[in-house]
């Protein structure tokens, strides 16, 4: 009789595992084909980022702002007394407000960012680059280069490739693995510091309105809780500086102004000291500007120049892209650009090996954030698979490793460890909605933040290192 009932049981598992099962893969297909659909109607990307339809060699900054590169290498429109609101501070590390806008920058020890800019880069540009040209084409991407790395960034993962690599490479891969763990924990506890230092109470609420915890339970679920752990897609961005008829020097690669669907993005710099990387941060309140004094309300433009093995740090749904002569200031000379880009990715584990995208992590924004976006309805994204033909993602932290990178945080800072162990979430499409499709003339231009002059010189390379 116990014999039976235990396979009575057994089997109703099963079947709700199955019904389970057929029941995201429906919605994961159906999400997909929605989705699509409207990707094809706007010109954005299915999977990752967004990007506006209708970059030209001419235009590479599509539609938002045409000409905002250009613009970028004229003197700055404003001159702000808090483009930099420094909140926490160490001899590696920079976190706090850049034109309102939450970062950090962080570098790894001298030993790993010696690594990365030569061993792993050149790994990179001679191992795996020629394998990951050869890849199809992203028919998704909207940029003018379809060919280049950075289009097919869906289709291959720099991180995963590293932990399959020769024993060499796969030491510097767990390296950068645990450091961009340690980074991404470290940015999240930061963050409502960030939200608190912002001086507008419209600002304060706009930003806390786009964050919230991942809930392990999926609203209750019937078959949760489920552990969060933590992917990562990551690719490479490799601009190459061509001769021109007349003896000159050009990029014919950029990056077009984007953004990133995930709750938080990264970049690191391996060989581009020097050369800019644009953002446009969103709409936030502030004295002075292009307009009235008071309580002027509008979008940023500034330049990031880079320094190499900083990884920056970022939430996703901010624009941002790389101008197409990479020079970093006014009148230096361009040069070869190397960098790798990092979406991290709430995940869970169902059906004992299928990964998704975590089912709690999906926010629920009903009202809009600024009084004239447009309001969104309440919906309840599905998860999706995490891999496949046009999605690698691979292992960032598994719940278990995030947890403790967590615990070890909060410690260190004195925080409750009861209240925050679940991590914050970042609603990107919040995010993107507070530019209310503004474009070139409604910007306020700032001028370049060298990023050593947060985080100081990268460590030297010597000969005997090359």
């Amino acid at each position: 009789m116990r014999s039976d009932k235990a396979s009575s049981s057994s089997s109703n598992l099963k079947l709700r595992r199955r019904r389970w099962k057929e029941e995201l893969l429906y919605y994961f297909v159906l999400h997909t084909l929605i989705f699509s659909s409207c990707c094809a109607q706007f010109g954005f990307v299915v999977h990752g980022e967004v990007h506006s339809g209708a970059d030209t060699e001419q235009d590479i900054e599509g539609d938002w702002y045409p000409g905002l590169f250009k613009r970028l290498l004229s003197p700055p429109s404003i001159v702000s007394t808090d483009a930099r609101i420094p909140i926490a501070v160490t001899s590696h590390s920079w976190f706090g407000l850049v034109h309102g806008l939450p970062m950090m920058f962080m570098r790894p020890s001298a030993e790993l960012s010696i690594e990365l800019r030569t061993t792993f880069k050149d790994w990179l540009l001679t191992d795996r680059a020629p394998v990951w040209r050869e890849l199809p084409e992203n028919p998704h991407w909207s940029g003018p280069d379809k060919t280049s790395l950075t289009s097919k960034y869906s289709r291959y993962n720099v991180l995963q490739d590293a932990l399959q690599a020769s024993p060499e490479i796969l030491a510097i891969g767990r390296r950068l693995q645990h450091f961009l763990s340690e980074s991404l924990v470290e940015f999240i506890t930061l963050y409502p510091d960030a939200i608190e230092a912002m001086h507008h109470e419209a600002d304060r609420d706009a930003w806390q309105s786009r964050l919230g915890r991942v809930d392990r339970t999926a609203g209750n679920h019937r078959f949760g809780p489920f552990p969060i752990g933590v992917e990562v897609q990551s690719w490479m961005n490799a601009h190459e500086r061509t001769t021109t008829a007349d003896g000159g020097h050009e990029h014919t690669q950029a990056i077009h102004i984007h953004t990133h669907s995930a709750s938080w993005h990264a970049f690191m710099p391996l060989d581009a000291a020097g050369t800019n990387t644009t953002f446009v941060a969103p709409p936030y309140h502030r004295q002075g500007g292009a307009g009235d004094g008071h309580g002027h309300n509008a979008s940023v433009a500034f330049n990031i120049e880079n320094s190499d093995g900083v990884l920056v740090m970022i939430c996703g749904g901010v624009r941002h892209g790389v101008p197409p002569a990479a020079t970093g200031g006014y009148g230096k000379e361009m040069r070869e650009r190397v960098s790798v880009a990092f979406d991290f990715i709430y995940s869970a584990t169902i059906n004992g090996d299928t990964k998704v995208t975590h089912p709690g992590a999906s926010l629920e924004m009903l009202d809009p954030v600024w009084p004239s976006s447009p309001i969104r309805k309440k919906v309840l994204e599905k998860p999706r698979l995490l891999y496949g033909p046009e999605n690698v993602n691979t292992v960032l932290m598994t719940p278990v490793q995030l947890e403790k990178e967590i615990t070890r945080a909060l410690r260190r800072r004195g925080g409750d460890l009861g209240e925050v162990m679940e991590p914050l979430a970042s609603d990107a499409q919040s995010v993107r909605d507070t530019y209310q499709h503004k474009h070139l003339q409604s910007l306020d231009f700032a001028g370049v933040l060298d990023m050593k002059e947060l985080v100081g010189d990268a460590p030297r390379i010597y000969r005997d290192e090359l």
